[in-house]
């Protein structure tokens, strides 16, 4: 491709599981459980492979370790050519924030709960789990490490992140917030999950600033500005 490559950043949400719609009637939080992914999720990690492979060069795959989403990274990683294949980095950070007795809920039932958590109470622990500080201070430092090296070598390719649902709005509620030091708009976290499983966003440098936009596999392929 001529030019210089575009620095691009994306966050994949893992496939579905037994607990995600469609595999599931109503999405329900799996949380930090070891849980695998359903039928309909490995079709959707299948889809997303194949896209960013004939999108863009992959500078390396970044996955929360959580098996849902290292076996989504896995999947992605295999539809690439044997010779090119980008090396997969697990890391804790990039797990879900740990919602301790709200696991197995059904996750309208556990919104509002988990917001005045989130929102009024976020340096307190949730029973069980941990405070919404305690996550932030470990995801948004992965995420800025992943822009900066985006940023820093273009060249290298895109930067892929495979995480969880409930990240999303923290990742964009940093990004409206212009990745300040764990700083998070409420907007975002009111607003809640973008995409569905299996679906993606991506964020490419203009020059000035990093646009953002969500790729909907449901919708035909279509992409969307969110």
């Amino acid at each position: 491709m001529p030019g210089t490559p575009k620095p691009t950043v994306v966050f994949v949400r893992h496939g579905a599981t037994e607990f995600d719609r469609p595999a599931a009637k109503k999405d329900r939080i799996a949380g930090w459980q070891t849980i695998g992914l359903a039928s309909e999720g490995r079709s959707e990690a299948f889809r997303a492979g194949e896209w960013l492979r004939d999108k863009f060069k992959i500078a390396r795959l970044n996955t929360s370790d959580l098996l849902r989403a290292y076996d989504t990274t896995r999947i992605i990683r295999a539809v690439h050519p044997a010779d090119s294949r980008p090396e997969i980095y697990p890391s804790e950070s990039l797990r879900p924030m740990n919602v301790g007795i709200y696991e197995n809920q059904l996750e309208e039932e556990a919104r509002e709960d988990l917001l005045d958590f989130i929102l009024n109470k976020p340096g307190q622990q949730i029973p069980g789990g941990e405070s919404y500080e305690a996550h932030l201070k470990k995801l948004l430092p992965e995420v800025r490490d992943s822009f900066d090296r985006a940023k820093a070598h273009p060249e290298r390719g895109a930067e892929v992140n495979i995480t969880h649902s409930r990240n999303f709005p923290d990742i964009r509620g940093h990004w409206m917030k212009d990745f300040k030091e764990n700083e998070v708009d409420e907007k975002a976290i009111r607003e809640g999950v973008s995409v569905e499983a299996g679906e993606l966003v991506c964020y490419a440098w203009n020059g000035k600033d990093w646009s953002r936009r969500v790729h909907r596999f449901a919708q035909a392929g279509q992409d969307a500005a969110a």
